[in-house]
């Protein structure tokens, strides 16, 4: 996930980790022999426009404005930080009870 969703650090630093993870997205959703294309159908497309909207960041007009190619890697993009703070969060959890595990007596 770290080709769409990536911060410059874990990049390797000294890059533009935005541009890069962009233009990975749009590449990954003008194909779908990628299997990329998360918005398959107008209905799925307006369901995540509406989200978007509501989440804020841009306005009705500029979401309306973006290319189907546009709106599904933005899509991309978001399902990918989606998976990477779920698995920050896990490798977090996993971290804390290694830890804290206490070799005593056997518990955490």
């Amino acid at each position: 996930m770290k080709n769409y969703s990536a911060s410059t650090e874990e990049m390797g630093g000294n890059v533009d980790a935005a541009l890069i993870t962009w233009q990975n997205a749009l590449k990954h959703s003008h194909d779908n022999s990628t299997g990329y294309i998360l918005l398959t159908n107008e209905e799925e497309r307006e369901a995540f426009r509406t989200m978007l909207e509501r989440v804020g960041g841009w306005t009705r007009e500029d979401i309306d404005k973006w290319s189907d190619v546009e709106l599904n890697a933005i899509c991309l993009q978001w399902v990918a930080s989606k998976i990477r703070a779920t698995l920050s969060r896990i490798h977090n959890r996993i971290f804390v009870r290694i830890t804290d595990y206490d070799d005593d007596d056997g518990e955490a």
